[in-house]
């Protein structure tokens, strides 16, 4: 008990230690710079008296644009959330012209099983390249139910011209519009649903791609936010 009362109170003195020494850094720098606004809003600004800059994510989108091939195939940003996956499999049933294609790291066992048992899925992990992957596509979908960081797969397959399904988590921290730049279902049935609507409507499927298209190569290029950077930088030395 006293051993592990010793370490509690050591493991605490360097939490303590760690927040001082960021504090004078933070100081020293005078302000700090993010890419989400909610780290912004409901973190940062709570806890750090300096000036907090949010600067987007960026793509770099010219070198992404390749070109359209009108192939039934969808490609998924996976990660543990089988249930998704199995939910939008039943719901393909309705369009025997579609192939799954799930692309991401270390695919769980239940998700090859998946694949196993059906000719129309195929499991990638680990490529050392998504945008051929992409480039073949229809679709791509982001079946997130957790995580964090940023979505900077989803403003890549913009950049593709390809029409985006995500979860609101999956899409969280991006200034995307429902409808409008993506498509959005939570449960697995409405997800399932919003890729079959997507897949039956191609005007819809056109409009939604062509709008995140847009968002991205007028606000997330390298070369808008590096300018962004910039003027933040100035502001921030202006203020010492």
């Amino acid at each position: 008990m006293k051993k592990f009362l010793t370490f509690l109170v050591a493991g605490f003195a360097v939490l303590i230690l760690s927040w001082v020494v960021l504090i004078g850094a933070v100081y020293a720098w005078g302000g700090v710079m993010t890419v989400h606004v909610e780290d912004r809003n409901e973190g940062f600004n709570l806890y750090l008296p300096v000036p907090v800059a949010v600067v987007d994510a960026a793509v770099a989108t010219g070198g992404l644009v390749l070109p359209r091939e009108e192939l039934l195939d969808i490609d998924v940003d996976l990660g543990e959330w089988e249930p998704m996956v199995r939910g939008l499999v039943e719901a393909l049933d309705d369009c025997p012209d579609v192939t799954l294609d799930i692309v991401g790291r270390r695919p769980g066992i239940k998700i090859r099983q998946l694949a196993d048992k059906d000719s129309t899925i195929q499991v990638f992990a680990d490529v050392p390249d998504v945008r051929p992957h992409v480039a073949a596509s229809d679709l791509f979908i982001v079946p997130l139910r957790i995580g964090g960081g940023s979505r900077i797969k989803i403003y890549e397959a913009m950049a593709m011209r390809r029409p985006v399904v995500s979860t609101t988590i999956g899409a969280e921290g991006l200034p995307l519009t429902p409808g409008r730049d993506v498509a959005i279902g939570d449960s697995p049935a409405e997800f399932a649903a919003q890729v079959v609507r997507l897949l039956k409507n191609r005007g819809l499927k056109s409009s939604i791609a062509s709008s995140g298209f847009r968002l991205v190569t007028e606000n997330y290029q390298w070369t808008n936010v590096a300018l962004k950077l910039r003027d933040r930088c100035l502001e921030l030395t202006k203020s010492r």
